[in-house]
């Protein structure tokens, strides 16, 4: 199963920049152009872009030598629906409730990683406050002598891990 790292965040960040667009005009290929700047490693597999869009749909890039149709077809469907979510948000919301949205997303994310660290006798911070539609946010985690610094999905596995 495909999994993208900070999926809710991510379409957060996206409805909130094309919020913020005077044409305000979103289409796949904007919403797949824009993401695969921002987070490569989405898309990418041994530094290789593995899909591309065609017509409202990701297709196997061309020099891709591992084309795997299952894979492409779960990418597709998280792609489609991330796609749908930002296009019916931004329709209904303005750029400041896109940037409430956002910031509602990563209070839940420190929550839950607070919950998680209190049992590991540690505390979790919100690092990065600005919204900057390029960047996740980063988290820390503190204890006795240790921090760690990471994204929401990164500080997660690290907790369940230990």
């Amino acid at each position: 199963m495909v999994r993208i790292d900070c999926y809710k965040e991510k379409c957060a960040l996206l409805a909130y920049y094309f919020c913020g667009k005077k044409n305000g005009s979103v289409s796949p290929e904007r919403v797949f152009g824009i993401w695969k700047s921002w987070w490569k490693d989405d898309y990418v597999m041994e530094n290789h872009l593995i899909y591309k869009m065609l017509d409202g749909q990701l297709i196997h890039n061309r020099d891709d030598k591992n084309k795997d149709d299952k894979l492409l077809h779960q990418c597709n469907q998280i792609f489609q629906r991330s796609y749908r979510w930002i296009r019916d948000y931004i329709k209904n919301h303005d750029k400041k409730q896109a940037k409430e949205k956002v910031i509602r997303q990563r209070v839940r994310q420190l929550a839950e990683l607070k919950s998680l660290a209190e049992k590991k006798n540690l505390k979790a911070y919100l690092h990065t406050r600005d919204i900057n539609c390029a960047c996740l946010a980063h988290y820390q985690l503190v204890g006795d002598g240790f921090r760690k610094d990471g994204n929401y999905e990164q500080l997660l596995q690290y907790l369940k891990n230990m």
